[in-house]
């Protein structure tokens, strides 16, 4: 759905509650990811946030998903930055300047 795969991405990471509904997500997500480029910057954004958290909740490694959301944010200024993270919906609960600065996460 055009414009609306962020979103999918995040409430498909959210509501994966056993072990197969997150394998599928795991995969969805990824499949997303792999076509980054062709998507918004919001999309990017909530794509790379969903990466993380399944990456999170499968013990893969979050880092990378994190570190190209960071590079993402840095692009920015600040409150545009700040904005999209505590919008709340991407599943992060980090501090926002500390996700946006490469701080913490």
């Amino acid at each position: 759905i055009a414009h609306f795969e962020g979103r999918f991405a995040i409430w498909t990471a959210l509501t994966a509650a056993t072990d197969q509904e997150l394998s599928v997500a795991t995969q969805r997500i990824l499949a997303l990811k792999e076509r980054l480029a062709e998507l918004d910057f919001i999309d990017q954004v909530e794509v790379l946030a969903a990466a993380a958290f399944v990456a999170t909740r499968t013990h893969d490694d979050p880092r990378p998903s994190y570190d190209s959301l960071r590079h993402r944010l840095a692009a920015l200024p600040p409150a545009a930055a700040n904005q999209i993270l505590r919008q709340g919906s991407l599943g992060i609960t980090a501090d926002a300047s500390n996700l946006r600065d490469g701080v913490g996460v």
